[in-house]
């Protein structure tokens, strides 16, 4: 089960967004400013692609390997902040998940890492995370 951090915010310009082939939908400048701040903590990041429902990109760090997906709900120049989602999914084996290994808690050092990055933004009320 994912991770998902929700946020409001009006720090990524969704008029300079670039636009998602399979549906209408923000989020890569989530993961575009993401990336730099992830590979200064050791980890390696893919590209930043578009899938049906945001955007996504894969992250190696620790020895563990997450995808992380961004969907930005707003309009562009709308005078209200927007609603940030970010999923994050810790990649397991099959072995992994009938044993029940490995399992992502919230002491999950990526996500602690996306927490403190993103209490970094002018948000604008709390930072909800959770794994439902």
């Amino acid at each position: 089960m994912p991770f998902l951090v929700t946020f409001q915010t009006d720090v990524f310009p969704l008029e300079r967004e670039p636009e998602n082939p399979y549906n209408p939908c923000y989020g890569y400048s989530v993961g575009v400013w993401l990336t730099p701040l992830l590979e200064e903590s050791g980890a390696k990041v893919g590209n930043v692609e578009a899938e049906d429902w945001g955007w996504y990109m894969d992250v190696r760090i620790d020895g563990y390997t997450y995808l992380l997906g961004f969907t930005i709900h707003g309009e562009p120049a709308k005078a209200t902040p927007d609603e940030v989602i970010i999923q994050i999914w810790k990649k397991r084996s099959i072995w992994e998940r009938l044993r029940k290994k490995n399992l992502m808690d919230s002491n999950d050092p990526l996500l602690k890492l996306i927490d403190h990055e993103i209490k970094t933004l002018p948000i604008v009320g709390e930072v909800s995370i959770s794994n439902k």
